[in-house]
């Protein structure tokens, strides 16, 4: 059994992690004192985590792709947390009506028992995902292009369904580049900004990127020492709500009837998620309501399209709160945002340790907010963690 996560290796490089790396690869050979900072964490968390348990924990960090170091990454977290918290976790316990395992049977030292269940949300399809890792390529080629006298602007038009070839795209853009007076373009960029840059349109099996060169200035031109890529931007529609709501609804439908009170974790990576999308994706929709006739605002109610509620009423009452993490990843521990909301209609609620967390409950059809410890005091971490006092 290995008994620690990361490789012991030599570290050289400082960079940032290319455009399309994985989380763990570029966690496993960064030199930056950042990176060395987030290893040592979480290899004290591995230290802690069940020895029985380690060798799979393990295999998930270090899976191909981001999608099972995610999982795996959230689940250290949580087992972290719970010990912090006074709980004793035990991973996979045996269910008596079924073969499948919640992730962990959590037990309180005043012996309250519960499953906590948990679930990585980042509001992409597959295909989405797919989409964005054949951009990424795109973004890395850019970067290894020799561009002396400019930077590079990238919008993403429309994703390929394949990656395009990475010699084309730099025949492509070195062919304007090199013909391209970067004097000119310095003229138009200072007269108009960026409308008076020129456009490129690079097409390949359905997709289009829009490049356009921002000049350097004269005294900085010649020089290859920086990333040529500066700029790029992507259109993409938030759907936090949606995905909060959908990973809620299928770990409340993962066991059927249990004994126990029932915590699913969600840890929702999308950008901009607050306590309103929480809300909606648990309760539901916010709607206006106008007079027919009059069309005069009447008020706002709530659709019961929330993964708790329904038309026919509340339901998934098997599940007792959701324990629910923004953006954490390895990098941001101290500043994730955490809230455990209730489930008001809960057939067993939930009634131990993780209140210390700020929390939400309902009281008379209305949303109660309760402060609670902060992630920074239980796992005593600063909250500008893992930055170094000595990086400018």
């Amino acid at each position: 059994m290995q008994s620690t996560i990361f490789d012991n290796i030599p570290r050289l490089d400082t960079g940032p992690p290319r455009h399309a790396e994985a989380e763990f690869p570029y966690l496993n050979r960064s030199a930056r004192i950042e990176a060395q900072k987030v290893r040592g964490l979480l290899e004290a968390w591995f230290s802690r985590y069940p020895p029985e348990a380690r060798t799979d924990l393990r295999q998930r960090l270090r899976a191909k792709g981001d999608t099972g170091f995610r999982s795996a990454f959230f689940e250290l977290f949580l087992h972290e947390l719970l010990l912090r918290l006074g709980c004793h976790a035990e991973i996979h316990p045996r269910l008596p009506t079924t073969s499948r395992q919640p992730d962990f049977k959590i037990q309180s030292r005043n012996g309250n028992l519960a499953y906590l269940e948990a679930k990585v949300v980042t509001g992409e399809s597959k295909e989405e995902t797919a989409a964005r890792a054949r951009v990424n390529v795109v973004y890395d080629v850019l970067d290894k292009i020799a561009s002396p006298n400019f930077f590079l602007g990238v919008d993403l038009r429309h994703s390929p369904r394949t990656p395009p070839r990475a010699k084309d795209i730099r025949s492509f853009l070195e062919e304007h580049l090199t013909t391209t007076d970067p004097n000119e373009v310095e003229q138009a960029f200072d007269a108009q900004g960026f409308h008076g840059l020129p456009r490129w349109i690079y097409e390949h099996d359905g997709g289009a990127f829009e490049f356009y060169p921002v000049p350097k200035r004269a005294e900085s031109r010649g020089t290859e020492t920086t990333r040529p890529l500066g700029i790029f931007t992507e259109t993409a529609w938030s759907s936090a709500r949606q995905s909060i709501r959908a990973g809620v609804v299928t770990k409340s439908r993962r066991y059927g009837r249990l004994n126990l009170q029932y915590v699913i974790a969600i840890n929702a990576l999308e950008p901009g998620i607050d306590r309103e999308d929480a809300i909606q994706a648990l309760f539901g929709s916010e709607q206006w309501n106008l007079d027919r006739t009059t069309l005069e605002f009447q008020g706002v109610t709530r659709a019961l399209d929330g993964a708790w509620t329904s038309l026919k009423g509340p339901r998934y009452t098997r599940t007792s709160a959701v324990l629910l993490v923004q953006r954490l990843t390895p990098w941001s521990v101290p500043r994730a945002g955490i809230c455990l909301y209730h489930n008001p209609w809960a057939e067993q609620p939930y009634e131990s340790e993780l209140n210390r967390l700020p929390y939400a409950s309902v009281r008379e059809g209305q949303v109660e907010w309760h402060d609670g410890a902060p992630l920074t005091e239980i796992l005593d971490l600063p909250l500008d963690w893992p930055e170094d006092e000595a990086t400018p």
